[in-house]
């Protein structure tokens, strides 16, 4: 039943609903990102995410040999992570791929033990904090000798060669670094590719925007006629008291 009466009270006022109507239109087309200004204008952000995983072993394949200890491959393995991040490695990554070092940032994880989860979530937090265009996050495994290389750039192109110019980092530095036997650095697989988008324009948050001002438009229009029908109650009272 009030259902019926605030519906027969909107249909009395249509003009105010319309208004209401074409309120949410331009609420729509702001918050959409359609109506080209506004914070919600900006194009799109898109980001490239290569993955590549490295094994970390010895000329003669420790799989091959079942006294072998891994412990110091695994040691060898946080090294050449950590490596990656000197100034010359990051320069000759950058040379490689064709940038300059300033749109290169390397950085690893800053726990001692790393509890590994998915190599593009890590990758995006731990690049978070900078300002380069192309990042690369190396993740020593915390319980293997494997290497988990993150590449990112919001060019797919560029953000390949700063994938495949860090691997071979990686793995021409694996001899002059180590104070064992020289290592041998492989890469396993082809690099997973991934992209990302965010902001830019949304259908969805400009279709929230226009339902949330048509409502409050209509439940003012209901809350301002009932305090119009208080205020002349009020007034007629004293009116027909004094008569």
């Amino acid at each position: 039943m009030e259902t019926l009466i605030i519906l027969r009270l909107l249909v009395r006022r249509w003009p105010l609903v319309a208004l209401g109507g074409l309120l949410a239109i331009v609420a729509a087309a702001v918050v959409s990102g359609k109506a080209g200004v506004g914070p919600f204008a900006q194009p799109p952000n898109a980001t490239w995410y290569y993955i590549t995983d490295s094994q970390v072993d010895t000329p003669s394949p420790l799989v091959a040999d079942a006294y072998a200890s891994a412990s110091g491959i695994q040691t060898q393995s946080a090294l050449l992570a950590d490596y990656l991040t000197s100034d010359a490695a990051r320069d000759e990554v950058a040379r490689r791929a064709g940038i300059a070092p300033a749109q290169l940032a390397i950085s690893v994880p800053a726990v001692d033990e790393y509890i590994r989860q998915s190599p593009l979530v890590q990758g995006a937090l731990a690049n978070a904090g900078t300002s380069a265009a192309y990042q690369v996050f190396a993740n020593p495994w915390a319980v293997s000798p494997l290497i988990s290389l993150v590449a990112s750039g919001p060019d797919k192109v560029v953000a390949a060669r700063v994938s495949r110019a860090a691997t071979d980092v990686l793995v021409a530095g694996s001899g002059p670094r180590s104070s064992q036997p020289q290592l041998v650095v492989r890469e396993l697989g082809k690099a997973q590719v991934q992209l990302t988008v965010s902001g830019g324009p949304s259908l969805v948050l400009g279709v929230i925007a226009a339902l949330f001002v048509f409502v409050g438009w209509c439940a003012a229009i209901v809350i301002g006629a009932g305090l119009v029908r208080f205020w002349r109650n009020s007034m007629t009272e004293p009116a027909a008291t004094a008569h």
